[in-house]
């Protein structure tokens, strides 16, 4: 090689310090974006630095700044990614394996976490106590779930249920499977939750239907229906505070035992 060769030749320095200009760059944006969680929490960071953030352990090697942008361009916000699935994650460029699993998985993660919390302290003593416990995961449901709480007497959660996902249309069936869930765990107390994907929580003639046939049936098996309530839009709609549903109520009462009766008159106040 002569000399005006080796002049033009790239020098070994040369070529591998720009990879490593990269790799500083990149680990000192994370270090920084780290900081900024731990000294401000999530409301000082932006939804794309959050998302962004919580891939950092699921695709180590890269910069997730791009893919968290592109998600939520794609879906439309933060929490419209969460409540995304593994397929539609999937689809997105850059996506991995690991990181649409994690996201698929975080709300229902989430969701375990508040019901071991409510399980293990909290009464859900009220209408609204039951509202800021299901709201968490059903205000983003595309379709009707129906979901029944079973509840002992001190009001503590025993059990959740999904019952149904979609409209119910035999409500002979849908019934009996609430009786024996009921049954089954020892709740004497429970409470009916369904929502309304459109967002108004106007109840519909069948589901006052429902909550007649759930007052008449209910009784006559010592299972105390402390309230239906249907969900959506960021409101609710509680049968036990219309006048219908505690009329229907007071004609069946004399088939509760006083022991019922009692949680049925205490809950709510």
């Amino acid at each position: 090689m002569n000399d005006k060769d080796k002049e033009n030749a790239p020098s070994e320095e040369k070529a591998v310090q720009p990879a490593k200009v990269r790799k500083n760059i990149h680990e000192d944006h994370r270090a920084r974006l780290r900081k900024q969680f731990l000294e401000g929490g999530a409301d000082n960071c932006s939804e794309h630095q959050i998302l962004e953030f919580f891939l950092f352990p699921f695709i180590p090697r890269k910069d997730t700044n791009v893919l968290a942008h592109e998600l939520i361009d794609r879906f439309g916000s933060l929490s419209k990614v969460f409540d995304a699935d593994y397929y539609q994650l999937k689809k997105v460029k850059n996506m991995t394996d690991t990181a649409a699993a994690n996201i698929a998985l975080h709300n229902k993660i989430c969701d375990r976490i508040n019901f071991d919390k409510i399980k293990n302290s909290d009464c859900l003593d009220t209408t609204g106590a039951v509202y800021r416990y299901v709201k968490s995961f059903m205000s983003n449901f595309t379709v009707e779930h129906s979901y029944l709480l079973c509840l002992n007497n001190n009001f503590k959660l025993i059990r959740r249920v999904l019952l149904q996902k979609g409209i119910v249309n035999q409500t002979n069936i849908y019934l009996r499977q609430i009786a024996e869930i009921a049954l089954q765990c020892g709740a004497t107390n429970i409470v009916v939750i369904h929502n309304h994907p459109s967002g108004n929580v106007k109840p519909s003639i069948s589901d006052i239907e429902i909550s007649r046939e759930m007052l008449a049936v209910f009784p006559s098996l010592e299972i105390n229906l402390l309230d239906h309530i249907i969900v959506g839009g960021g409101e609710y709609y509680s049968f036990r505070e219309n006048e219908e549903f505690l009329s229907q109520r007071k004609k069946t009462a004399n088939k509760y035992t006083a022991e019922l009766n009692d949680a049925f008159n205490i809950w709510n106040h």
